[in-house]
């Protein structure tokens, strides 16, 4: 008999609501005048499963640096109390994907940075990169979910 599960990973990122989470990117150019257009887009919030492992920029950037994309318009900071932190930057991925990455205290936000779609597996490796960077679990817990 047929074991019709999906694999861990899946269930994993069904679990923590990633493919729903990735299905609420969206990224578009809006006429505000004449010959004027403007870029809106919507992000995906992440919320930590429970507190990151890492919360030094400096680290982070650090740890982020080990992986394969590249990064531009980098900026880490770290805040007056021990935990707090944000470091946020442009990433690009392998096909002219592009998105920002931004790591805070508050949780990881992903925002499409130009029309283009970017794909799953690209998204995918950006809550890894995130994950592994903050030693911390990800999750999205829905579009209502943003304080």
């Amino acid at each position: 008999m047929a074991d019709d599960r999906p694999d861990t990973a899946t269930r994993r990122e069904e679990d923590k609501g990633l493919r729903e989470a990735f299905d609420q990117l969206d990224y578009e150019l809006v006429d505000v005048h004449d010959n004027l257009t403007v870029p809106s887009a919507t992000p995906v919030r992440l919320r930590y499963a429970k507190p990151p492992g890492v919360v030094d920029s400096t680290k982070i950037e650090n740890r982020i640096d080990k992986s394969d994309y590249a990064y531009i318009d980098r900026h880490g900071e770290n805040g007056e109390k021990w935990y707090e932190f944000t470091y946020s930057a442009t990433v690009f991925g392998e096909d002219a994907e592009r998105a920002k990455l931004t790591m805070s205290t508050n949780g990881v936000t992903i925002v499409q940075d130009r029309e283009e779609d970017l794909t799953w597996n690209f998204f995918r490796s950006l809550v890894s990169i995130a994950e592994e960077a903050l030693e911390a679990d990800l999750e999205w817990r829905g579009a209502d979910d943003d304080d």
